[in-house]
């Protein structure tokens, strides 16, 4: 691995850490240079051209955000941040990877070491990032299968079905993505007032829901004409969400 980086953070004891763990721990990586600003960081991403940076959210005259937006960008991105719990959860969404400070050497290790540095899958995830960043909400998310990533709004999934290590989103057009994620990576990461686990193996979207039977201990018909098992211990739980039904 021979990869080139920056760091972006106005905290010279974070960039002091930073420098000395990819020194110490990260030898394949060669750093090209240390910024300590929105404004800096963008002058030195034009100087260097490098595959990643380190890049810190909250700065003094902006975020990493802001510099994402400034910039067209082909290199990757790892943020570090103190944890927000909005932030850390638009990561999640846009499969973008962060790093939470303390900064844990073994963890920037794990991260350099699975960087994806393909530039359309970097401008998909940034994308997806940015409009999240931007409405204040997480109304998209940055699904990686097969194919590649896809970005797809939160309102376009009808369900999401479990198979084994995999999932299976199944989409109001009919298409059906599979994704090397649990059930339970779905069901941590999306809203829990726009999505309910009703079964060990089904994730539905609330909005998607068309009618519930209390036949064969609970059946759930949703606008796709998909009819699902209701758990007895999820019952009580979607009934309180739903009480018309």
């Amino acid at each position: 691995m021979n990869l080139k980086a920056i760091i972006v953070d106005d905290e010279e004891d974070a960039r002091k850490t930073l420098r000395h763990f990819l020194e110490k721990y990260c030898p394949g990586v060669k750093l090209l240079g240390e910024a300590y600003s929105v404004q800096s960081g963008v002058k030195l991403l034009a100087e260097t051209k490098p595959d990643f940076v380190l890049l810190d959210i909250q700065m003094e005259d902006g975020t990493g955000f802001d510099l994402l937006e400034t910039v067209e960008n082909s290199f990757s991105v790892i943020f570090t941040t103190a944890y927000d719990k909005y932030a850390v959860k638009a990561f999640k969404f846009s499969a973008v990877d962060y790093l939470l400070k303390p900064i844990d050497p073994d963890e920037l290790q794990r991260a350099i070491e699975k960087l994806d540095t393909n530039e359309n899958a970097n401008a998909v995830r940034k994308s997806s990032l940015l409009q999240n960043a931007r409405a204040g909400t997480t109304e998209k998310i940055t699904v990686s299968a097969a194919e590649g990533y896809s970005v797809l709004d939160l309102s376009e999934i009808v369900r999401i079905e479990s198979s084994n290590n995999y999932s299976q989103l199944h989409k109001i057009d009919g298409r059906k993505i599979t994704v090397a994620k649990s059930l339970k990576d779905f069901e941590e990461l999306l809203p829990s007032d726009r999505f309910l686990r009703i079964h060990q193996s089904h994730l539905v979207n609330l909005s998607q829901i068309k009618s519930f039977s209390h036949e064969n201990g609970g059946r759930l018909t949703l606008a796709n004409g998909a009819n699902l098992p209701v758990a007895r211990r999820r019952k009580e739980e979607l009934l309180a969400v739903l009480p018309g039904l």
